[in-house]
């Protein structure tokens, strides 16, 4: 806060024009504390309406408090089928891989070291193709 004649502050969340989501907040101190992880798909920004008192007088302000988007790491991958058939020739496609991942459509695939990873020698990616 700005004061000619103080320096010493509360701060309090208040009702009023721009208080839409002051639920979502606490203040400790000084500090404007955001109660739950924000997420950017699902709010981007919120808007909170704070209150400064210095012993005497007050002061209200709303505040929009824009969220920025991260990139989240995908949370899936799928194959559209698990089974060939025997005899079929080399480099046929087993199925096709996708992705589920909430800020991409487009993915890179390999075969990687790691749990599950015996016959990795035998496939080969190609795009999004397991082969």
């Amino acid at each position: 806060s700005t004061d000619v004649d103080s320096s010493s502050f509360t701060y309090s969340l208040v009702a009023g024009a721009g208080d839409t989501d002051n639920a979502a907040f606490t203040i400790s101190g000084s500090d404007l504390k955001i109660t739950a992880s924000p997420d950017f798909e699902t709010k981007a920004s919120y808007a909170v309406r704070v209150r400064t008192f210095d012993g005497t007088s007050t002061f209200e302000k709303a505040f929009t408090i824009f969220i920025n988007d991260v990139n989240e790491a995908p949370t899936d991958i799928t194959l559209s089928a698990s089974a060939i058939n025997e005899n079929v020739v080399a480099n046929s496609t087993v199925g096709a891989l996708s992705s589920t991942d909430v800020d991409s459509s487009s993915f890179t695939y390999s075969l990687v070291a790691g749990a599950g990873d015996t016959d990795n020698a035998a496939f080969t990616i190609s795009g999004s193709d397991l082969k």
